[in-house]
């Protein structure tokens, strides 16, 4: 249990807490590649990688394609539509990528 405000809030241990180690637990659990779940969402296989790395959150339809691959309950389902909303809003700009990454590229140059 965590304290929010003065309500105590229960945090259930079995759900993962992002979206890329729940699909990569129940892939695994599935015995499925990465190669053979994106056969059968049809999706390339990069997409299927991005989502486990956390480089890309999956659009609303690609989770629910998971989870039919999967056998998700709906519940489930629900649930990691909420950690692929949650990444999507804390995961940085595209703009802000690029600066990051130009910024990086300066410092090093600097340094040599």
């Amino acid at each position: 249990m965590t304290l929010k405000g003065k309500r105590a809030i229960r945090v259930n241990p079995a759900m993962p807490s992002t979206l890329s180690t729940a699909l990569k637990d129940r892939r695994a659990k599935a015995r499925l590649t990465q190669a053979g779940l994106a056969t059968l969402i049809g999706c390339s296989t990069d997409t299927i990688m991005d989502i486990e790395t956390g480089r890309r959150a999956p659009r609303k339809e690609t989770v629910w394609e998971i989870g039919a691959a999967l056998c998700l309950c709906r519940t489930e389902v629900l649930a990691w539509l909420g950690l692929a909303s949650h990444h999507r809003k804390n995961r940085p700009s595209h703009e802000t990528d690029y600066v990051m990454r130009t910024a990086t590229r300066h410092l090093s140059r600097s340094r040599r």
